[in-house]
């Protein structure tokens, strides 16, 4: 994105709020780069909130999977597969009479796209490791192997805490599994 336009579009959106008091902005968006570009490109700080939506805790996800109707049992399973993330949770129930082989599918997907990644970019590999024993890691500043796993959504980039994670527990399992492959 152009980073003029950029700079002048959120200088509007600060003028619109904080100046004149005509309305209220939201910005909504999933992309952590994006995120991280507009805080180091327009000077939001004090002037703007980052509003962090996460996936549903564990507690959250095991009511609503027993809300759609998963046994105790399901719920594990499914969690240990994808966590939190609603998505999945929701499209698991059309998959409820073969869940165990649908989520070892999802998930021999998703670690084939990062197996992919690291074949193409060796160095995605070197960041990957990190994640072998760690959930997340602190990081100072995002090189290019780690721009290409946060725009593909392998990884999630936290610009006001500086964590980079998976950005899920099915991208954390694939990683997992990508890399005792290799």
């Amino acid at each position: 994105m152009n980073g003029p336009a950029l700079y002048e579009l959120f200088n509007l959106f600060i003028a619109l709020t904080k100046e004149t008091h005509l309305s209220h902005v939201f910005v909504v968006t999933s992309d952590s780069l994006f995120v991280e570009r507009v805080y180091g490109e327009t000077t939001l700080q004090g002037r703007a909130n980052y509003i962090f939506i996460d996936d549903f805790d564990r507690d959250t996800a095991m009511r609503f999977m027993r809300e759609l109707g998963f046994t105790e049992e399901e719920g594990e399973l499914l969690y240990s597969y994808f966590g939190g993330k609603p998505g999945y949770l929701i499209q698991a129930k059309s998959h409820r009479n073969k869940l165990q082989k649908w989520c070892e599918g999802i998930l021999r997907l998703r670690t084939t796209e990062v197996l992919r990644l690291i074949k193409k970019d060796k160095r995605t590999l070197d960041v990957l490791k990190e994640f072998r024993e760690n959930e997340k890691i602190e990081v100072l500043e995002i090189d290019e192997p780690t721009k290409t796993l946060i725009r593909t959504n392998i990884l999630f980039y936290d610009p006001l805490t500086g964590l980079l994670r998976p950005q899920g527990r099915l991208e954390l399992n694939a990683i997992r599994k990508a890399s005792s492959l290799l």
